[in-house]
């Protein structure tokens, strides 16, 4: 029944015709933890599906129904959920993988999320009858997460030695995760790393009191901590080269009777790798509409394209549009997708980044794009 539970949690719908989902009652907004609207259900709609909310004849989100239906949070959401060309019927996905696939790695993640840790001593008192797991250093009976990390006073003499700011740290929280998160808004990169840091040293301390019967104490813990820091950023710096630095790749002319179309998804704000899938679709219909018969598509999203060269059915929330791409493609004679680095795509994504918030379509070259484009033809000369 926990399993089930669990898996419940974690799968949402991802929309294809709409036709078998719900909206007021199934999971389908990729907005956790509910994965449905915050709009109150209007009894004039009760019964309404998603395939009412897309426009059936040119299979775009109806944007005049959904902003007069739902509120603005909502109609952000919906309106940023990819919906393909090809026809294709509603999937169940598991949300919390990149690859739309259930994982035990990412279900134990949500597992804490949900219930705490499940080897908090609380959960494994549930899970041991008769058993007795109170906390290490305080003897709370009800020891979870947050109490070993925040609550605890052990915990507190250590947050009280860190010089992070209280306002900060004591963050009013129902869990570790809604904690993190009210942390995270109100420190910066280096305060969030040292936060996790100690947070990962106290959790290691809980469990050395746990199985070893001691620990550091909080003095010698924050210096640990500290020390561990310093280290980790000591590792994470690259020092320049002693030789001179080498160009980095440049963007190369296709094949003889091929044409190359580049592509980047700066343009779309809805998450990078499905703006990416859909400028993919974009540049396949214009090389379809040109009557290109000898294609090579290229972009610098290493996933999107490992995905189009498997030819394997995509169960990620932009499988839609990757269906799409992949039948489009037979329309070629010969088409290949390829992978480059960032500076092989320098005018695609300078387009890309001006096109972002501009509604206007510019013939000519703009001048931002026309400056990597010279690049480009100096550097393949």
């Amino acid at each position: 029944m926990a399993a089930h539970r669990l898996f419940c949690a974690g799968c949402r719908w991802r929309v294809g015709s709409g036709e078998k989902i719900k909206v007021w009652t199934d999971p389908w907004l990729p907005r956790p933890v509910s994965f449905r609207p915050i709009t109150p259900p209007n009894e004039r709609f009760e019964f309404l599906r998603v395939s009412d909310l897309i426009n059936q004849e040119t299979g775009d989100w109806n944007s005049t129904v959904i902003q007069d239906i739902f509120l603005p949070l909502d109609c952000e959401v919906i309106l940023g959920i990819p919906l393909g060309r090809t026809v294709c019927e509603d999937l169940l996905i598991w949300h919390y993988s990149t690859n739309g696939l259930f994982s035990v790695r990412s279900a134990y993640h949500l597992a804490c999320s949900m219930e705490e840790s499940p080897c908090s001593s609380r959960n494994l008192s549930r899970r041991i009858p008769g058993s007795c797991f109170a906390c290490p250093f305080c003897s709370a009976v009800a020891e979870d997460v947050l109490h070993c990390l925040k609550v605890c006073p052990f915990a507190r003499q250590v947050w009280g030695l860190s010089n992070l700011p209280a306002v900060s740290i004591y963050q009013p929280a129902t869990d570790v995760f809604a904690w993190f998160r009210a942390v995270l808004s109100r420190l910066d990169k280096r305060e969030f790393e040292y936060f996790l840091c100690i947070c990962w040293a106290l959790w290691w301390c809980r469990n050395s009191k746990l199985v070893q019967g001691n620990c550091l104490d909080p003095d010698h813990l924050i210096c640990f901590v500290v020390r561990h820091l310093e280290a980790f950023h000591q590792q994470c710096f690259v020092p320049p080269p002693p030789h001179r630095l080498i160009s980095p790749p440049h963007w190369q002319y296709p094949p003889p009777n091929f044409i190359k179309l580049n592509f980047d998804g700066a343009v779309f704000d809805r998450g990078k790798e499905t703006g990416i899938a859909f400028a993919a679709r974009e540049a396949v219909l214009f090389a379809i509409n040109r009557g290109w018969q000898n294609v090579v598509l290229e972009g610098d999203c290493a996933t999107l394209i490992t995905k189009l060269l498997s030819g394997l059915r995509d169960f990620s929330a932009i499988g839609s549009i990757t269906l799409d791409i992949q039948n489009l493609i037979s329309y070629f004679q010969f088409s290949r997708f390829s992978f480059v680095q960032r500076s092989c795509n320098s005018v695609a994504h300078a387009l890309a980044k001006l096109a972002l918030g501009s509604a206007s379509g510019e013939s000519n070259i703009p001048a931002p794009a026309a400056h990597f484009v010279m690049l480009d033809k100096l550097a393949t000369t």
